[in-house]
């Protein structure tokens, strides 16, 4: 109980002392101002508390984020991304609360009576925008993809992406296969699919080579 009424403060606090778009620094009540946050032009936190908003009960909150961020969020972005930390917050923090959300409407809750699947519409907005990121002779992703124009091989220093973190090669999945099944389109579980399995038989390998090195997933030139 405790700690339900402690989150709700905290979230209360949060849309008090922020413009509901951006990322604050919990200690100072500061914007954050990490670029990438800053460029994308939707709020982690906002999208991060919907379905924990949900859990805890607080449904005319849910509602009413799920509203701000249908109406605030934007994908669409002139900006470099991490493809992990995107799949992980933004792609399962809106399926997520779209779940939630469809099944509160199912049960005649009023507060999300309204619901028009728009979670659902986003996360697969987002989720084209780092699809490029798959394409790859290997089948496993670019690290970074820009939302605006797709994959930009030259890191800032001027060298090239060639390779990937084993938990962007390896983790995205369960999102992904997630967003197949509630659309109906197959492609976004069948590539992250072959991305998983690309880095297991990858792993296989340099098992079967003694590689003591630390391991990386190199992509194709």
């Amino acid at each position: 109980m405790l700690t339900a009424c402690g989150a709700i403060d905290y979230w209360q606090s949060y849309l008090f002392n922020n413009t509901v778009v951006l990322v604050m620094s919990p200690c100072s009540c500061c914007l954050c101002h990490n670029k990438q946050y800053l460029s994308f032009r939707y709020s982690l936190t906002l999208i991060d508390s919907l379905d924990t908003l949900a859990v805890m009960g607080e449904l005319k909150e849910f509602a009413a984020a799920i509203k701000r961020v249908a109406q605030d969020v934007t994908v669409s972005n002139d900006v470099v991304v991490s493809v992990f930390e995107t799949n992980i917050r933004v792609l399962g923090g809106l399926l997520s609360a779209h779940v939630l959300a469809s099944l509160f409407r199912s049960m005649g809750n009023i507060y999300l009576s309204s619901y028009n699947d728009e979670m659902l519409t986003l996360a697969e907005d987002i989720a084209k925008r780092l699809l490029p990121a798959f394409n790859t002779a290997t089948g496993l992703p670019y690290p970074r993809v820009n939302l605006k124009y797709g994959v930009n091989r030259t890191r800032p220093d001027g060298s090239l992406q060639s390779d990937t973190c084993t938990a962007c090669a390896g983790s995205n999945l369960m999102e992904f296969a997630a967003l197949s099944r509630l659309t109906g389109n197959p492609v976004y579980e069948v590539s992250t699919m072959l991305s998983c399995f690309c880095c297991i038989l990858y792993f296989l390998l340099s098992s079967l080579a003694n590689c003591t090195e630390s391991y990386e997933c190199h992509l194709a030139k």
